[in-house]
């Protein structure tokens, strides 16, 4: 049995739609009966109590309609204003790590042939997406994959056994021999290794913690061999911007967007 309530909401809801329905047949009927002498305003008329019956019935659907209309306009605008906040939240987001991931550039005086990448795991999808990258180099800026699966390569190491190191890769410029080492050594696909947009012959991993629990990955990356000390990066990671690391990411997990969210974005 339908409720009381359930009538109230159904009414609420259509009620610019009933009052347009209702306004059509007793205008209609009303005209049609309202004889040559009948005054319209004298109710006493059948055709006439139609007829101002239909007129109401017309007002009242289009005040409801432009009332309407406005609650959607009004709702249409809260909603993007809305969708702005969120949007610039999470630009901020990736604000917040690239100025950090800068500023520890700038301590280890990275060149124009480094750079470092900051991951966050995304546990949902099971794999990475990058918040931040810098190097002096523009062309080392650039973002290549939207995601990174948590099993491939340094970044898949050192989440899973904290840190990952690797000071010999081969040189870019034999191609084949090394991108068939990144997939034997590292588990990265040739089709994948041939697209990265930087190849490196020397590169160091490290997990980021937060309350002793692994919420992302740093990655250094430098074109010659040899060229990174890992004890002097695990030291800068873990010492001196251990804290602030991880109050950062502490800070921003209420605007953290989803790996999806960052495909959609380009980063």
């Amino acid at each position: 049995m339908i409720s009381g309530e359930a009538i109230g909401r159904f009414f609420d809801r259509y009620k610019a739609e009933l009052a347009t329905f209702a306004s059509l047949p007793t205008l209609g009927i009303g005209a049609n009966q309202i004889k040559p002498d009948d005054r319209f305003w004298n109710i006493a008329s059948s055709g006439g109590l139609l007829f101002v019956v239909g007129v109401i019935c017309c007002f009242f659907s289009i005040r409801w309609s432009v009332s309407e209309r406005s609650k959607s306009d009004t709702l249409t605008k809260t909603v993007e204003l809305l969708e702005s906040i969120i949007r610039n939240s999470k630009d901020g987001y990736y604000h917040h790590w690239d100025l950090l991931c800068r500023k520890i550039c700038q301590s280890l005086n990275i060149n124009s042939n480094q750079r470092v990448s900051i991951y966050r795991f995304d546990k949902v999808e099971n794999q990475f997406f990058i918040v931040a990258r810098y190097s002096p180099n523009p062309n080392l800026c650039r973002h290549g994959r939207a995601s990174y699966p948590a099993d491939q390569g340094c970044i898949g190491t050192a989440w899973s056994q904290g840190e990952a190191f690797d000071g010999r890769l081969p040189n870019p410029a034999n191609a084949t021999k090394y991108h068939e080492t990144n997939s034997t050594r590292w588990r990265i696909p040739v089709e994948v290794s041939t697209k990265l947009t930087m190849h490196p012959q020397c590169i160091f991993a490290i997990a980021l913690q937060h309350d002793d629990v692994r919420f992302g990955v740093i990655v250094f990356e430098s074109m010659p061999k040899d060229s990174l000390d890992p004890a002097k990066l695990r030291l800068e990671v873990t010492r001196t911007y251990g804290d602030e690391i991880s109050q950062l990411y502490h800070r921003l997990q209420s605007i953290e967007p989803s790996c999806a969210y960052a495909r959609r974005q380009g980063f």
